[in-house]
């Protein structure tokens, strides 16, 4: 399922953004901004995009314009947004990554959020997560370790994108019919859980269900973990290459405690230096289609 795929009823809509059914569908019929796809019963569904959509049109209201000088406002900024795109489409959500940054490296979250949900007006959930939210933790996990930035910097903005990748996180239903799935960032430290928080989306917009484990988890109680959920599939997360050996051992270990369980390895560079007895999932998206599709074909 894609950010533009209808999900939501009328009634989810409304509930979420705290108006009345009936002004979403004046809004529709008159200013035909939001175009709801229809079931087979004939009932409007509105998309994740179209949600986005509608939650920056209110924000707007909310300021003090009419909503008529809203669909204004988001048409004319849609318009050159797409004259943008259509020359330099990967520069300029490179240019939204920069602007939320620097906003953010202002401490300004508000003017971060108005410029995130402008990019999910024009991007799928999957563009903007990885191409600028991502960016974004990137750039500024970057600028720490050159000492450019203080350690405050880095907290708000990686606080920032993790906070909005687990809001998507949220949005996407489950599949019951899939095996569950855990993951674990290994380690006493969050040094980097991009990949890590990048994967869980990815595999919660493919339907499954996924239980992240934080770092600092003992292996005690990943191990009670497992007991009680049974997952399909158990993912552990290494942020550094020093820590693939332990993780090594951790996975022998788990293998011959829960056999029926997969065991695969992610980081991003694992497949590069992953040991040969561990499976990696590889590092994006490509390769983590393939891995899913092998694993859930396997007998």
């Amino acid at each position: 399922m894609t950010s533009r795929d209808g999900k939501y009823n009328i009634k989810a809509i409304s509930t979420k953004l705290g108006i009345q059914p009936g002004t979403l569908r004046a809004w529709e019929r008159r200013y035909k901004v939001i175009q709801p796809t229809r079931n087979t019963a004939g009932h409007r569904l509105y998309s994740e995009q179209q949600l986005h959509v509608l939650h920056w049109l209110i924000e707007k209201v909310n300021q003090g314009f009419t909503i008529g000088q809203a669909v204004e406002l988001f048409e004319k900024d849609k318009k050159q947004s797409n004259q943008t795109a259509v020359q330099i489409n990967d520069d300029y959500t490179y240019q939204l990554a920069c602007e939320i940054k620097q906003a953010l490296l202002q401490f300004n979250e508000y003017e971060a959020s108005q410029l995130l949900n402008k990019a999910f007006s024009l991007y799928s959930i999957e563009k903007v997560a990885q191409d600028v939210l991502g960016v974004i933790y990137q750039d500024v996990k970057a600028l720490k370790e050159a000492n450019q930035i203080t350690a405050a910097h880095e907290y708000v903005t990686a606080s920032f994108v993790e906070t909005k990748i687990k809001h998507l996180f949220l949005a996407f239903p489950i599949d019951g019919r899939f095996p569950r799935v855990v993951t674990w960032l290994y380690g006493k430290e969050k040094q980097n859980s991009l990949q890590w928080l990048l994967f869980a989306l990815f595999l919660r917009q493919k339907g499954l269900e996924v239980i992240n484990l934080g770092e600092g988890i003992s292996l005690d109680d990943v191990e009670t973990m497992i007991r009680e959920v049974n997952p399909g599939m158990f993912v552990t997360f290494y942020q550094s290459i020093d820590q693939i050996e332990p993780v090594s051992s951790i996975h022998c270990t788990l293998d011959k405690l829960f056999p029926r369980v997969g065991l695969a390895i992610g980081g991003e560079k694992s497949l590069q230096h992953v040991r040969a007895d561990l499976v990696p999932i590889g590092s994006g998206q490509i390769e983590w289609d393939e891995w899913l599709n092998n694993w859930l074909s396997s007998p």
